[in-house]
């Protein structure tokens, strides 16, 4: 039990990746998928999207997207979810014509490609867009920095709830706040039945805006007014989650100097440093961090919660948090290979596992899992310990 890795690329012969990859479940299908940027080896990319995927049988496929779904190369690494409600899969990234179009590839019977711009008479990107599902509104959400350096949200509701066309919003021109200094994030909260885009504005503040299952918006709130948090953010490097257990909205974020910080909502807003605290190493620079919630099983009855980042010593750190407090455990070591990328991380909730991937300083793709059942190579470990 605990932690196991596994070097995706060697054992199965996948091409080479560069960027972070974008990793998501699929629940009804039992399967595991993970997108990826293509690379010629070294620090060139192809341009070509890759999927792998696996079922139950843990044997990983690859396919070539672009080849498939006849879309324009890409320039950026891919941002990728899951539509429950319709059950498509949607990848999100720029391609290579410098014109910031936000393209789409979507899995309904064989990948398609789609141009978002074009589809939801939006403006052009800074970056690639964040997107995610929004359950309680019954609709697919995009997040985007526009640029005019403003908040762009696109939405399409499920083909059951009528017209699937996209809806594009700006929430700065419609409910105010400042411009953009980063692209936007996002996610759903399931108990409270909401949906929340962050972003740091242009005076250095992170703001969040509050959305409804009617897809209507509120002005943004100053979520660190008041309270003594990181004295500058590194890049659009905040993500948010909810955690069901106690009702609790998450907002992590990596600070200038590389710490981890997170913004917690239970009524009213609260910051910690969770790194400088335990003694854990700095955020890889350049890249951001995965945090994500671990709510109880029948398996796993104790809810945690957790954020894993490639350290700036190239190894992935982990900090979870159960009743007693937060605890940190690198997952890699001299074993593995050294990490280059954010990681992706997801929990499978049917099989009480967790799942996390990663691009190496030598182009490959490696999956960390962490299980509570016990490997046949099982020997004494802590449970949070890499096999």
């Amino acid at each position: 039990m605990g932690w196991t890795a596994r070097n995706l690329t060697d054992t199965f012969h996948l091409p080479p990746g560069i960027f972070a990859p974008s990793a998501y479940d699929f629940p009804d299908d039992r399967t595991r998928h993970v997108i990826y940027l293509g690379g010629t080896g070294g620090s060139d990319s192809t341009g070509a999207l890759h999927e792998l995927y696996c079922g139950t049988d843990d044997v990983w496929h690859e396919k070539d997207l672009m080849a498939e779904s006849g879309g324009p190369h890409a320039s950026s690494a891919p941002r990728a979810y899951l539509f429950v409600l319709e059950g498509t899969q949607h990848v999100l990234y720029l391609g290579t014509a410098g014109d910031g179009r936000l393209r789409e590839l979507y899995q309904d019977d064989g990948w398609h490609a789609n141009d978002l711009t074009a589809d939801s008479g939006s403006q052009p990107a800074r970056k690639v867009a964040q997107g995610f599902e929004y359950a309680s509104g019954r609709a697919q959400v995009v997040v985007f920095q526009g640029i005019d350096r403003h908040v762009h949200v696109l939405t399409r509701k499920s083909r059951d709830d009528g017209d699937p066309s996209w809806v594009h919003k700006d929430l700065t021109s419609d409910h105010g706040g400042p411009v953009c200094a980063r692209a936007p994030g996002g996610y759903s909260f399931s108990p409270g039945g909401t949906m929340h885009v962050d972003y740091l504005g242009d005076d250095g503040r992170l703001y969040e805006y509050t959305g409804t299952a009617n897809l209507t918006w509120g002005e943004p709130v100053d979520i660190g007014a008041g309270l003594d948090g990181p004295g500058g953010f590194a890049d659009d490097a905040y993500r948010g989650y909810g955690f069901a257990a106690d009702g609790t909205r998450h907002v992590d974020v990596v600070d200038t100097a590389g710490d981890v910080w997170e913004y917690r909502y239970d009524g009213t807003w609260s910051v910690e440093n969770l790194t400088g605290p335990l003694g854990a190493g700095p955020v890889l620079a350049g890249t951001s961090v995965s945090a994500y919630a671990f709510e109880a099983t029948d398996a796993v009855p104790v809810p945690t919660q957790h954020v894993v980042y490639a350290g700036a010593d190239h190894l992935i750190h982990e900090l979870w948090r159960d009743p007693t407090g937060w605890h940190e455990n690198p997952l890699t070591g001299a074993g593995q290979p050294p990490a280059a990328s954010t990681p992706s991380a997801f929990v499978d909730h049917a099989s009480s596992t967790q799942h996390m991937f990663y691009t190496s300083q030598a182009n490959e793709v490696v999956e960390l899992r962490w299980t509570d059942r016990p490997t046949l190579s099982e020997t004494a470990r802590p449970r949070h310990r890499l096999d």
